[in-house]
């Protein structure tokens, strides 16, 4: 069992992960942190537990509350997303179009070589870009 347990660490490990599972969800385990032990979710004596915490005064009585708050703030994390790339946006069209704009004048130039050594270093560049 302890070998089992330790070959499990080990392969958790190996792939990047902790050694043991941890909660996915701290805030629920910081609420009842004897029920989600090493990521498990067992409970020797059910009615002993709350499941999810008791608070005396919670800070939205009802679940309609809570989510009208956690809808204003997703707005406002939309909202200001928005804000910050605003300055840069470029439609997906426009974006297409220099990069075509780009393409035609790089071929132009290469068909203007007369070794034309610069049309296949542009369709070397375009194929590893496109990598």
């Amino acid at each position: 069992s302890e070998e089992i347990e330790k070959a499990r660490q080990d392969a958790r490990l190996t792939v990047g992960l902790t050694a043991t599972m941890v909660s996915c969800n701290p805030e629920r385990t910081r609420q009842d942190p004897v029920a989600h032990t090493s990521g498990n979710v067992w409970y020797e004596n059910p009615g002993k537990f709350t499941f999810v915490g008791y608070r005396d005064k919670p800070e939205f009585g009802t679940r309609t509350k809570l989510m009208d708050k956690r809808r204003e703030q997703m707005l406002d994390d939309l909202e200001e997303g928005v804000t910050k790339v605003a300055a840069t946006f470029k439609p997906q069209i426009q974006r297409l179009k220099d990069r075509e704009d780009q393409y035609f004048l790089q071929n132009q130039l290469a068909m203007a070589d007369p070794n034309n050594r610069v049309r296949g270093d542009c369709m070397r560049e375009r194929r590893e870009a496109n990598v």
